[in-house]
């Protein structure tokens, strides 16, 4: 997908929630959400993660991510992606 669908389907899973309370369950602020949904700035798989588990949507990463994530920063993602 590119970063501009990824966003249109974030949007539609918001569905008529605002922006503000879905950054705050997902733990980024606003800007951060309308960025994503607009596919205008570069964000992390943390917060992507993030944002897809409080809407809803299933992120299906392939490869070998969980190795890559070994940033202190992006350790909370390793949380967030279904383990098999």
């Amino acid at each position: 997908m590119t970063a501009k669908q990824i966003g249109a389907a974030v949007r539609k899973a918001r569905g008529q929630r605002s922006i503000r309370e879905v950054a705050g369950a997902a733990g980024l602020n606003r800007h951060q959400v309308t960025s994503i949904e607009d596919a205008t700035t570069n964000y992390t798989i943390g917060s992507l993660l993030a944002l897809a588990k409080v809407v809803g949507l299933k992120v299906e990463v392939t490869g070998n991510v969980l190795g890559y994530l070994r940033d202190a920063a992006l350790e909370k993602a390793r949380g967030l992606l279904e383990r098999p």
